[in-house]
């Protein structure tokens, strides 16, 4: 029971954000699908170098704090209480923007304008920005007074509290792999191409779900030689997973669902997923993501 209602609380949080930004959008617009939320994490001096931008030069401190995107554009990026805990404010910074970064990439695949920030911390980012085609592990950094070459904050999370806490910190699409596509996390992509319908990845306090469809290789109609499938979790830079869930069944559909809990570390930073085959934790299939 505890597990259903956290899974309803990460699907009622992302229906609540999809409709949200469809009402911006207009009523004659489409509905868009939600790609990607997650909570925030502030930095430290000493965290590494993400997607070749480098921390900022003092520590940040941070209250609960979202960040949302979905397939028509629409990034929502909503920050509470980011200071400086010496200051009690965000010091010389005036304003900040968001950056979204796909794979390994460290040209940022999208950035909103800048917006002010208050002296409590306090700034609301609302933009519509240009998607890439396809972006595997995304991750945004929130950079200050439109220095592209620093950030302050960056999609993730500390650890949960409690093994108890209902709270949404990373909501994905996922994306498939093709035999081109970049090690990711010290991981190789599968030796076929694979494709996929809607499918998801929700961690919510200490607990996962993933549910997937239709994840198959084309030129066979099914997942051919893979049947199970794992999902790991990964930090920041760092090629060892943070964590990992058993291995459940894929049908021949390419279905299969995750439900699993698992022990987070203190912080991770810009979190990834990816799908493994056969408890082969060495190739992925699939990713945290979205394609077009």
């Amino acid at each position: 029971m505890q597990m259903l209602r956290r899974m309803a609380v990460a699907l009622l949080t992302t229906a609540v954000l999809v409709g949200l930004t469809a009402t911006a959008a207009g009523a004659s617009s489409p509905p868009a699908k939600s790609l990607v939320t997650s909570s925030l994490a502030p930095s430290v001096p000493t965290d590494p170098k993400l997607h070749g931008v480098a921390a900022g030069g003092a520590p940040w401190v941070l209250k609960a704090s979202v960040f949302h995107l979905d397939s028509a554009g629409n990034m929502q990026v909503v920050i509470r209480g980011l200071i400086i805990p010496a200051l009690g404010t965000p010091g010389p910074v005036t304003t900040v923007d968001a950056s979204l970064y796909c794979a390994n990439e460290e040209t940022a695949a999208a950035t909103t304008g800048s917006v002010p920030i208050s002296r409590a911390g306090d700034a609301a980012i609302v933009a519509k920005v240009k998607l890439p085609s396809l972006c595997q592990t995304p991750a945004v950094l929130i950079n200050p007074n439109g220095i592209g070459k620093i950030y302050i904050a960056t999609s993730g999370f500390e650890s949960p509290a409690t093994a108890a806490s209902e709270q949404p910190l990373f909501i994905s699409s996922l994306a498939p792999s093709e035999p081109s596509d970049p090690k990711l996390h010290g991981v190789m992509p599968g030796f076929l191409p694979w494709v996929i319908k809607d499918s998801v990845f929700a961690l919510v306090g200490n607990d996962v779900v993933v549910s997937i469809n239709g994840l198959i290789i084309p030129e066979l109609g099914t997942p051919g030689p893979v049947t199970t499938v794992d999902a790991s979790l990964y930090c920041a830079n760092e090629e060892t997973a943070a964590a990992t869930t058993q291995s459940v069944p894929i049908s021949e559909s390419g279905n299969a669902v995750i439900v699993a809990r698992v022990k987070l570390p203190s912080l991770c930073q810009t979190p990834a997923v990816l799908i493994n085959p056969n408890g082969l934790g060495f190739f992925y299939i699939a990713t945290s993501g979205f394609s077009a």
